[in-house]
């Protein structure tokens, strides 16, 4: 398990004119300012209760992106099947 003090961010762009001073940057540097905003965050019910509804719709969408892919891998596989089937008749 990796914890939080073993992440360390580094800069890796070679274009970057900063990429010669090999700017690191330990996780906690980053991880005490972002908490120190997020707990000032106020989160309103409608707020949650949207991003709820588009998290839902997401996922229905993925559902039947899964659906569709499914459906499509089947109908290959009955079709591929079949060929199989018609082999061999012809050959045996």
């Amino acid at each position: 398990m990796i914890e939080p003090h073993q992440l360390v961010y580094e800069l890796t762009n070679k274009k970057s004119e900063y990429y010669k001073y090999k700017i690191k940057i330990n996780f906690r540097d980053i991880q005490n300012p972002l908490l120190k905003v997020l707990k000032k965050m106020k989160l309103k019910e409608e707020h949650y209760e949207e991003y709820v509804s588009y998290m839902k719709s997401g996922a229905e969408t993925k559902m039947n992106e899964i659906d569709e892919e499914r459906n499509m891998l089947e109908a290959r596989r009955m079709t591929n099947e079949g060929l199989y089937n018609k082999f061999v008749r012809n050959n045996l």
